[in-house]
């Protein structure tokens, strides 16, 4: 009896105690459906690490301004080539240097375009550039330039003034030092190189006033005169230094005119020597007379 009575309170204590865990279980998830009933479902896809979204996104001063590496890139513009000047175009702007002045510019870009053109380069850029040279007083340089471009272009007339001319600075140099026998060396050699000219252009006034020039450092004023008044009729009337060179030889032939005590004809000889060397410029020394 006793033995019954106890299975049956033992059967009622476990009954009990499985509808009471049935019933709490059914309260928690009774719970959890409640907390996420208002929630969105979390996807995997959709958690992004902190480092990922500092890639995609970053604040440039306070702003939503992308990441400038995530910027494009700026189009740059097309560079056009240079125009390659033609051999006449480079001597006019070599030339354009010597008016202006720009000696070293010019004997820089002529040394240049000789060195690269070689046995191809005209006798014109050894012209321009003896000129550049004589305004720089470097004489030797000068005439050897000279010499090569009335090598190279035996018909221009130009190119045996500009060798006399040089030889003319030299004499005035050995002039003021007093060395007459290489005054006179040199005022022969310009004589050859005037007569030169003069066989390929026989009215060349350039030619006729550097004989002029030659002959009146040689003492013969009076040839001095016949050859300056040809180059005055033949082209170098209005000439300031022609004109100049004239009147002050005159002058000097006619010791009794009083307009003219004491002539000092050395600045007209240089004036005369410089301005034609530079006959498309100003003339270097303008006198009322």
């Amino acid at each position: 009896m006793r033995k019954g009575v106890i299975c049956l309170l033992t059967l009622a204590c476990v009954t009990l105690a499985g509808s009471g865990m049935a019933n709490a279980s059914q309260a928690l998830n009774e719970d959890v459906s409640a907390v996420t009933a208002g929630e969105p479902a979390v996807k995997v896809a959709d958690v992004i690490t902190e480092d990922k979204a500092a890639e995609e996104e970053v604040l440039v001063d306070g702003t939503n301004s992308l990441n400038v590496s995530e910027k494009e890139n700026p189009v740059e513009p097309i560079k056009q080539p240079l125009k390659k000047l033609t051999l006449e175009e480079e001597l006019a702007q070599n030339q354009q240097l010597i008016n202006d002045n720009e000696l070293e510019k010019a004997i820089e870009n002529l040394t240049a375009m000789i060195e690269e053109r070689g046995c191809l380069v005209p006798a014109r850029a050894y012209y321009l550039r003896s000129v550049a040279y004589f305004n720089m007083q470097k004489y030797n340089d000068a005439l050897v330039d000279a010499q090569t471009a009335s090598r190279l272009d035996v018909n221009e007339p130009l190119y045996y003034v500009q060798k006399g001319l040089i030889r003319l600075a030299i004499s005035q140099m050995y002039d003021v030092m007093g060395q007459d026998a290489a005054v006179k060396e040199q005022c022969g050699m310009v004589e050859m190189d005037s007569d030169k000219s003069l066989e390929f252009q026989h009215r060349y006034w350039p030619a006729l006033f550097c004989r002029a020039i030659s002959n009146y450092m040689r003492g013969s004023i009076h040839k001095s005169l016949a050859d300056c008044g040809d180059a005055l009729k033949r082209g170098g009337r209005g000439v300031s230094f022609v004109e100049a060179f004239n009147v002050y030889v005159q002058a000097e032939r006619s010791a009794e005119d009083t307009r003219f005590p004491g002539v000092d004809i050395q600045p007209v000889l240089f004036s005369s020597i410089n301005g034609l060397m530079n006959a498309d410029k100003q003339p270097c020394m303008e006198l009322n007379v």
